[in-house]
């Protein structure tokens, strides 16, 4: 419903039932029990704000473009297989927002603090997935191989989310566009 209300309050509404996801009123039906919600819904192509995927949350915090000189894949959101500088690495302990050192695609905090669920969580009848640690787990909980199947609804103070969105370009980048487009007429 956030991220309903995002998007349309960029439009000028303030629906939130409607918009990146269509809920219908949907609830979490706490009688169904673990591995048994049935939620169904899914992103609308014209989506500003959303919930990312596991595989874009999963990119955007491991993936290096430029590893090895051909690409691949870090244990640990801040470009490296070294948990210092990426994540708390003892339970009980948070850092400031933004304190940690991004990720290569230069996304911040994907590492302790809250595990984050992902958009594939509300398909099919699999709890909850979240990934990243949380401040009450050590860096284990953080490393890429790990996610966590969180039976979610009930609140929680290690989890979370996080909205993604595709950035307004630049100035700088619009000029150069604009200076490609003379040069090319």
């Amino acid at each position: 419903r956030y991220v309903n209300w995002l998007h349309n309050s960029a439009k000028g509404l303030l629906d939130t039932e409607s918009g990146v996801y269509n809920l219908n009123g949907a609830v979490w039906n706490h009688s169904l029990g673990s591995g048994q919600q049935q939620w169904g819904f899914s992103r609308s192509s014209d989506a500003s704000f959303w919930l990312p995927t596991i595989n874009e949350w999963y990119k955007a915090a491991y993936f290096d473009p430029n590893k090895n000189g051909s690409g691949g894949y870090w244990l640990y959101p801040n470009g490296s297989n070294s948990a210092i500088g990426s994540t708390a690495t003892s339970p009980n302990s948070t850092y400031p927002v933004g304190g940690y050192a991004s990720s290569p695609f230069g996304t911040f905090d994907q590492a302790g603090n809250v595990f984050e669920i992902v958009e594939d969580s509300f398909w099919g009848s699999t709890p909850f997935r979240a990934l990243g640690g949380s401040w009450n787990r050590d860096a284990t909980y953080s490393e890429s191989g790990y996610s966590s199947w969180n039976a979610g609804g009930d609140g929680s103070n290690e989890v979370g989310f996080r909205i993604a969105t595709v950035p307004e370009p630049t100035h700088l980048t619009s000029v150069a566009l604009a200076g490609l487009a003379l040069i090319l007429n």
